[in-house]
């Protein structure tokens, strides 16, 4: 939820404020492509999802309506099942009221030189075998972030380091948290290249966006 909540919903606050300053909806669409490459395919999704047109103010009330209370729902309604064992804090984030794209970090904060406010301790320790099995594999990819969590793991699970702190090693390891977490028949959608290359690692299927082929 956390990373739903710091990517999709940033996104539609950033496209909204786009559209303001556009003349019309075709105009802000035109001017997505200054946008990275996962954030634009990601916008774009979220577009098709909410059927916007070139009405441009009706557009606009819809992606005020998702950032301000369909957020939550239009997830919640996008999955099967869910599991959250770790209980990461961060999942709790909202965007501020004021249309910033930013994040209210009241309480939600999980600071290093405190106890966690989460599970990932005894969540790591559940997951020891694979997770070992992972340092080993992911030790040998070429994709910086990928190594990066693997060399995060490798520390925590020698008892080097502790697995939380803000945007320490909890950030560096999320993205191998929520794909351990997920349930074995679940289809993982990211627009994160390193998401996918620890799926393939941790035999996680990955959605994909048009018919797999044989």
């Amino acid at each position: 939820m956390g990373e739903f909540n710091r990517t999709l919903i940033k996104d539609a606050i950033i496209f909204r404020d786009l559209l303001l300053t556009s003349p019309s909806v075709g105009d802000a669409v035109k001017r997505l492509p200054s946008f990275t490459p996962r954030r634009y395919k990601r916008t774009v999704d979220l577009l098709a999802t909410l059927g916007f047109d070139d009405d441009k103010q009706r557009t606009i009330e819809r992606l005020e309506s998702f950032i301000e209370w369909r957020a939550h729902e239009h997830f919640w309604d996008s999955i099967d099942t869910h599991t959250d064992e770790v209980g990461c804090v961060l999942k709790s984030w909202t965007p501020d009221s004021d249309g910033s794209g930013g994040y209210d970090l009241d309480g939600l904060k999980c600071l290093k030189n405190s106890p966690p406010p989460c599970n990932v301790i005894a969540f790591i320790e559940r997951n020891r075998g694979v997770l070992e099995s992972l340092v080993d594999a992911i030790g040998q990819g070429d994709r910086k972030n990928v190594v990066s969590a693997a060399n995060a793991f490798e520390r925590i699970l020698s008892g080097k380091d502790i697995p939380f702190g803000e945007r320490s090693n909890c950030y560096r390891i999320a993205d191998t948290l929520i794909a351990l977490e997920s349930p074995d028949d679940a289809e993982i959608y990211s627009t994160d290249g390193d998401v996918k290359s620890i799926c393939e690692i941790l035999g996680k299927d990955i959605y994909e966006d048009s018919p797999r082929t044989a």
